[in-house]
């Protein structure tokens, strides 16, 4: 058997025994609402509310409790009244089969501001009939999604790709991506990460660079405008930060719902070279003047196409730090710079269920190391040959993650008593 049909199988058994719950928990609150009800000559009564009942199972009627309509217990109210005759007594209870919370705020009665308990008290009650109508509901839900941009804003953005700069390239991508209309920002949260030598998340140096999780698109947009490429590429701090807001440590004073357990955490990473900054001790700040070997800062090949030709950082004997191309010896181990320390963070965020996409931008996939890239990526990696291409992924990765919709069950309990005063 092979690993999907498992999967899928065992998904079919938790559906199954999710939806046996909901039944018991169904008929364990019939039963409650059935207990101690006063019932004295109940035909014309019970032929009233098995009529209304009949009328009131209807999946319009569950639907607009469901999404909230507003005013929904009025238009229920009004509803009941224009089904029963005058000198009939109501009272409306809607309840939530899963939760057992009841769901509406204000009461659904003919006797005004009363409860379920206060009606049969209030009237001097010779007939009276409850029913219970349970509605089950399913329908697609997109779940709210928390988006994390993490770009690198290192020196070679400065370099020219179809005309522009790649910095100018990746603003028109992420503006495109942030006027998507498929977010919902009532309940979607989307943030900005930036990095080169350091790493900035809107929080930090006086907000420059980046923007915490808001539901303030336009805020985040006016900040994508002031990225400014200089520097190294230290995209673990940049990952370190978005996993942070992400899980909830790292809360946004921008943001009215501090922490959503429920949203779909996403972080979408681009870069257009090699990832080659990490802690030297990684409790520690990185320290540029303290060498660890032959540190990578992205790799080649030379004029006859042959590889590895690699643009190193590293120190000769008397301290002094060397920048330059290398090709290294037989047998010679090179350190990767900050790669292995972006992976052991990436590899962290998917452990809590954060979703990472990775882009990599440039006109030849060696200057980012696509393997790499490919093996941050729990959902996808992207390549951008071009300026045009990027506009494109940040498109599609919007698109995808807005459409994400499961299917959620809700069973409703209408609890109408009828009484003749």
């Amino acid at each position: 058997m092979s690993r999907t049909r498992l999967k899928k199988g065992q998904a079919r058994i938790i559906e199954a025994l999710i939806t046996l719950v909901m039944i018991i928990t169904v008929q364990l609150l019939l039963a409650n609402f059935y207990q101690g009800l006063k019932v004295e000559e109940p035909s014309p009564l019970r032929q009233y509310a098995y009529e209304v009942s009949e009328l009131l199972r209807n999946r319009e009627i569950g639907e607009m409790i469901i999404s909230g309509t507003p005013d929904w217990e009025m238009q229920l109210k009004t509803l009941v009244s224009t089904l029963l005759p005058p000198g009939i007594y109501y009272n409306v209870t809607v309840i939530s089969g899963t939760t057992g919370a009841i769901l509406n705020t204000q009461p659904i009665s003919n006797l005004g501001d009363i409860t379920q308990e206060e009606f049969s008290e209030y009237l001097t009650v010779k007939q009276s009939y409850t029913v219970s109508i349970p509605i089950q509901i399913s329908r697609e839900v997109r779940r709210p999604v928390y988006v994390v941009l993490v770009v690198d804003k290192s020196g070679s953005m400065d370099e020219y790709m179809q005309g522009r700069m790649k910095i100018d390239w990746l603003k028109d991508a992420l503006q495109e991506f942030l006027s998507y209309d498929g977010f919902n920002m009532t309940v979607d949260r989307i943030a900005l990460v930036s990095f080169s030598d350091n790493a900035w998340n809107g929080t930090n140096y006086g907000g420059r660079f980046g923007y915490p999780l808001t539901d303030d698109v336009d805020a985040v947009k006016a900040k994508v405008n002031t990225l400014t490429p200089y520097g190294g590429t230290y995209g673990g701090l940049g990952l370190l930060y978005a996993t942070m807001q992400l899980n909830g440590t790292w809360l946004s004073p921008y943001n009215p719902d501090p922490y959503n357990e429920d949203a779909v955490k996403i972080i979408i990473f681009m870069t257009d070279g090699m990832v080659n900054i990490k802690p030297k001790d990684e409790s520690k700040p990185w320290d540029p003047d303290a060498g660890d070997g032959k540190n990578i800062i992205y790799c080649d090949h030379d004029d006859e196409g042959n590889y590895p030709l690699y643009y190193v950082r590293y120190y000769d004997s008397d301290g002094y730090a060397i920048w330059g191309w290398y090709t290294p010896g037989p047998g010679e181990s090179l350190y990767y710079g900050g790669r292995g320390y972006a992976l052991k963070i990436g590899k962290q965020a998917a452990r809590q269920g954060i979703k990472i996409y990775t882009i990599g931008f440039g006109t030849e996939e060696t200057w980012f190391d696509p393997v790499f890239l490919t093996k941050l990526a729990t959902e996808r990696y992207y390549y951008a040959a071009s300026g045009s291409r990027l506009i494109e992924i940040y498109r599609d990765i919007a698109e995808e993650i807005t459409a994400q919709y499961e299917v959620q069950t809700e069973v409703l309990i209408i609890q109408i008593t009828l009484a003749r005063a």
